[in-house]
Order: structure tokens, then C-alpha cells, then sequence
């Protein structure tokens, strides 16, 4: 029970940090993305990695709670874009993204049947 605890603690952790790394990023580094609005499907993926991770490895959380918290950090995560990086802008199209992201996730954890305890 503690290993699969651990195991995905980890794996959120680790996708956590590998997709503020991608948002918070300089603006020249993900321009080559920004083709073809090719960066609006990596925001929708993005988002859903981090909410499915953190409800696995989150299981405990109250569903409402967790939820709420997703869609906030939809926005919050681009609204922190140009905070954080002053080369970054905010783009209500990557909020939208985000947003399709968090449906996603909560689509693909309902149809699995882990969008309630998992863990």
C-alpha cells in the first residue's frame, strides 16, 4: 500500500516539474511550438498529466475540493506566466486549453473509474 502511495506521489511530482519547467519557460524557447497552434494541444495534455497525476496520487482529497482547485489553477497557471517569465504573455486561448486539459482528465477518470479513492 505504501509502495503504490509512493510510487505516485513520485510519478505527480516529477510530471509536476517537468510541465511548470515547459509553461515557465522563455518565450524563445517555446516559440518553435506556437506553429500551427501546436502549443494549445501541448497545454490540454499538460494540464490533464498534472490533474489525473494529482488525483492518483491524491486519492484522499475531497472530490469537490479537488476540482475546484483544477479549474483555479487553469487560470492560474497562465496568469502566472508573465509574472514569472517577463518574455511571457497571458493568452486566454491557453486558459481555454487548459480548461479542455482538466475536462479530459475528469472525463478519462470517470470512464476508468478511479475519479473517486485509488489509492
Amino acid at each position: 500500500m505504501l509502495n503504490r502511495r509512493v510510487f505516485w506521489i513520485s510519478l505527480c511530482l516529477l510530471i509536476w516539474f517537468v510541465v511548470l519547467a515547459g509553461m515557465f519557460a522563455p518565450k524563445a524557447m517555446v516559440d518553435p511550438f506556437e506553429a500551427n497552434q501546436f502549443d494549445k494541444l501541448l497545454h490540454s495534455g499538460a494540464l490533464m498529466a498534472m490533474i489525473v497525476s494529482a488525483r492518483l496520487a491524491l486519492s484522499w482529497s475531497l472530490r469537490p475540493w479537488f476540482w475546484a482547485a483544477a479549474v483555479f489553477l487553469a487560470f492560474a497557471l497562465e496568469a502566472l506566466q508573465p509574472i514569472v517569465q517577463s518574455s511571457r504573455q497571458f493568452n486566454g486561448m491557453d486558459v481555454v486549453a487548459n480548461l479542455v486539459g482538466v475536462l479530459i482528465a475528469a472525463l478519462a477518470l470517470w470512464l476508468a473509474g478511479l475519479s473517486k479513492r485509488v489509492v
